[in-house]
């Protein structure tokens, strides 16, 4: 019973380590969190291109990152998924950049970008993957979605570049961050109708 004590005490001590940066974490450059995050993606994908051979060294390094799920919400949560537009896009463009410093993937070729958009309606299961332990399925799927998430957003179209730089306003003049990319497209279709 004091041996599951002492587990329970040392789980809440790390868990409130690990939640107070949330208080602390005042801008996305100085985000703790995110760097993190980045490690894990860079990890992640140098040893995903071992398959099931690389899922030993994925439950393990998972082991030591339990909170890699805690981190993932801290970015969403307090950088890029709080309701303001604006921010969030600025923020968004940061991790983007960030994250590309140290990941080039190109859509095209992205594995992980494959495995989440396969057709799972066909699919047999085959022989080689009831080896791969339901934990490390688990994180696969999980960094396979966090993957496309922070890296193939703006590819894939669930971001759009338009709000995070502010783009032209239609006349090609000043900057105004609250246009989005389909708003100044259906204003130039507009003008242009509108000249005719």
């Amino acid at each position: 019973h004091a041996r599951k004590q002492s587990m329970i005490s040392d789980y809440t001590d790390k868990y409130d380590a690990l939640h107070s940066y949330e208080s602390q974490c005042t801008s996305i450059q100085q985000c703790e969190p995110l760097k993190r995050m980045i490690t894990c993606l860079d990890f992640y994908g140098n040893i995903i291109g071992e398959a099931i051979g690389g899922t030993g060294l994925i439950q393990e390094y998972f082991n030591n990152y339990p909170h890699f799920l805690d981190d993932y919400y801290h970015i969403l949560s307090v950088h890029i998924n709080t309701g303001n537009t604006i921010a969030d896009a600025e923020n968004f463009e940061i991790v983007y950049e960030r994250i590309g410093k140290f990941i080039q993937c190109k859509l095209s070729t992205c594995s992980a970008y494959a495995r989440m958009h396969r057709n799972r309606d066909d699919e047999v299961l085959e022989q080689k993957s009831d080896h791969i332990p339901m934990n490390a399925a688990f994180y696969m799927e999980m960094m396979d979605s966090i993957h496309c998430r922070l890296i193939h957003s703006y590819e894939c179209g669930y971001r759009s570049r338009g709000a995070a730089d502010g783009g032209d306003d239609v006349d090609g003049g000043a900057k105004n961050s609250a246009v989005t990319f389909e708003d100044r497209e259906l204003q130039r279709l507009r003008q242009k109708l509108m000249k005719q």
